[in-house]
């Protein structure tokens, strides 16, 4: 009987710590794989949120900048080299456009103006050979240790005569910004390794090497090592010279597995409780809902920044996506495009601070005519694309209470009061009228956009161009 006993004691206490083991063995392997598919997450919405920041930023950028250069005052000025005219003109681009960074070469890449940087010739000349080669094509540079988003420009008069480089700085406190949302810290480098920015302090990299030593393999974890170091690729490019890294930090998990260790081998009658306990704050550890600047960026990413309505991108996807509606219900959609008439004047007198003033009121004015389930967005500059469902009777009608609404009553700012008209050209789209893009519609509402401005502005005009068919419509 004793020896029974003893082995009953020996089998149960055997059964209890195996299954205690083996639970918190189950238990670290799976909040290992856990961890590993969220660190692969967590890279994979770095570079989602960074690209959507890019986007925003850069469309705004190139669309500003691409008006600046084809502005014929500063053609002239730059045609002629009166280098008081371009700094000027330059410096209060920047302000107003939010760039810390606006340079003017001459076609061999010496320097000609900025808005007050100041680089050495040699940066000039590494902004020229690689960026003037692809105009409109952002790219990472480092210059003077600070890490810039640039593009080039060309000014023509009508051929190239110089070029124009625009450029945001990527600091400390964007970087910071985007780590609070996906929980990784980012460092920027040069292609040699030498640190630029980070969410880092500079002493730490100088103490720990291997936050520049990117591992190639599945992410790993053990005993002894601090961080894991991923490269971010968002400029597909064969020699960039900055790389961006996305750093894990393994410490809190190296912890709590060596306590899990620990627990088990002194303490296996409360295994399954203590794993039950840790579990659940490693849990709370690696949870990382969508952040406020998540959804800041979503929201920048599909609408206007002065306006607050769907920018052109978003406007066009909602209006296609309307127009499949409609076609499948057999019903007629039109295509308004809206121009504010002698815009530039306003501009010219008053400022653009008024005119972005205008702008928004424009807008304000425009969606209280239009109906809940209506599209409109800001296509661009001073024009403004909407989209309605509509019976063909109705569809000047509704042009007209567009135009009526903007120039019902004199638009009244700080400093200034305006009356201000549009121009509105619309198409009509049956549902057998399909096209491959939007912009082949766009096209004809423009054409009808022009005859309204030619027969005296302040006019609504339809397209009565012949529609393709059977064709599908795709944004």
């Amino acid at each position: 009987m004793k020896s029974l006993y003893t082995q009953i004691v020996i089998v149960c206490v055997s059964l209890v710590a195996v299954t205690a083991i083996s639970i918190q063995t189950a238990s670290w392997w799976l909040a290992s794989e856990h961890n590993k598919s969220l660190l692969q997450e967590q890279i994979a919405g770095a570079n989602k949120s960074l690209l959507h920041y890019l986007q925003v930023r850069q469309s705004s950028l190139v669309s500003s900048s691409i008006v600046l250069a084809a502005d014929f005052g500063f053609k002239q000025a730059v045609a002629t080299r009166h280098e008081p005219t371009i700094n000027t003109m330059l410096m209060n681009h920047g302000r107003r456009i939010d760039v810390e960074l606006m340079l003017l070469t001459d076609k061999s890449g010496q320097a000609l103006a900025s808005n007050g940087i100041q680089l050495k010739p040699r940066d000039y000349r590494r902004l020229h050979d690689k960026l003037a080669g692809n105009p409109l094509t952002p790219t990472f540079m480092a210059l003077d240790n600070h890490v810039y988003r640039l593009f080039a420009i060309p000014v023509e008069a009508p051929v190239t005569i110089a070029y124009l480089f625009v450029g945001f700085e990527v600091n400390k406190v964007l970087l910071n910004q985007l780590k609070d949302s996906i929980g990784l810290n980012l460092s920027f480098v040069s292609a040699k390794g030498d640190y630029l920015v980070s969410t880092l302090d500079q002493h730490v990299f100088e103490l720990d090497a291997s936050l520049l030593t990117i591992d190639d393999a599945d992410w790993g974890f053990g005993f002894g090592r601090r961080w894991e170091t991923r490269e971010i690729m968002l400029d597909k490019t064969e020699a960039p010279s900055v790389r961006l890294l996305a750093h894990a930090d393994l410490s809190a998990y190296n912890d709590d597995f060596k306590r899990l260790t620990y627990i088990i081998i002194g303490l296996s009658s409360v295994i399954l409780l203590l794993a039950f306990i840790s579990g659940s704050r490693l849990a709370r550890r690696i949870s990382n809902p969508h952040s406020a600047l998540h959804r800041e960026l979503l929201f920048r990413a599909h609408h206007d920044a002065l306006t607050g309505m769907l920018n052109r991108g978003a406007a066009l996807d909602k209006i296609a996506q309307e127009v499949k509606r409609a076609q499948r219900e057999k019903s007629i959609y039109c295509l308004f495009v809206c121009d504010v008439d002698h815009f530039k004047q306003i501009n010219d007198q008053y400022g653009h601070l008024a005119g972005d003033a205008v702008l928004e009121e424009i807008a304000t004015r425009l969606a209280k005519a239009l109906r809940d389930y209506d599209v409109i967005g800001r296509y661009g500059g001073e024009e403004f694309v909407v989209g309605v469902k509509v019976s063909e009777p109705k569809s000047r009608d509704i042009g007209q209470r567009l135009r009526k609404a903007v120039n019902g009553s004199p638009i009244v700012g700080k400093n200034f009061s305006v009356d201000i008209t549009i121009s509105i050209g619309g198409q009509l789209i049956y549902p057998d009228d399909e096209f491959d893009t939007l912009n082949e519609v766009i096209e004809y509402a423009d054409q009808a956009l022009y005859r309204a401005k030619k027969n005296g502005r302040d006019q609504v005009e339809l397209s009565s161009s012949a529609m393709p068919t059977k064709r599908r419509v795709n944004r």
